[in-house]
C-alpha cells in the first residue's frame, strides 16, 4: 500500500504509483526506440531530438519550460544519461 523513496520518504497509493511509472517507462521505451531505429549509433544530434521529444510528449515534464535555464540545462543533463541507458537496452536487444 506504500512505496519508500530514497531522498522522499513514504507515499501512499503505491499500486497507482507504480501503474503509472510503467505507462513512464513504455512511453519513454517507444520514443527511444523510434529514434534508435532511425539513427547512427552515437548520434548526438538524435539524442537530443529524442530528449525533445520526450519533454514535448511526457505529461511529466509539463512545467519544464517554467523551469529558469540553468535547471533546464542541468535536467537536459539527468535526460540524456537516461535516454543513453535506454538507448543502450534497446541496442542490446537487437
Amino acid at each position: 500500500s506504500h512505496l519508500c523513496y530514497g531522498h522522499v520518504g513514504r507515499r501512499g497509493g503505491a499500486l497507482e504509483l507504480m501503474h503509472a511509472h510503467r505507462k513512464q517507462l513504455l512511453r519513454w521505451k517507444t520514443t527511444v526506440a523510434s529514434f534508435v531505429q532511425r539513427s547512427e549509433k552515437g548520434d548526438d544530434h538524435a539524442i537530443q531530438g529524442c530528449i525533445d521529444a520526450l519533454i514535448q510528449t511526457d505529461p511529466l515534464f509539463a512545467y519544464f519550460a517554467d523551469l529558469p535555464a540553468e535547471i533546464q540545462q542541468r535536467e537536459r543533463g539527468f535526460l540524456k544519461n537516461s535516454v543513453l541507458g535506454y538507448w543502450g537496452y534497446l541496442e542490446s536487444l537487437g
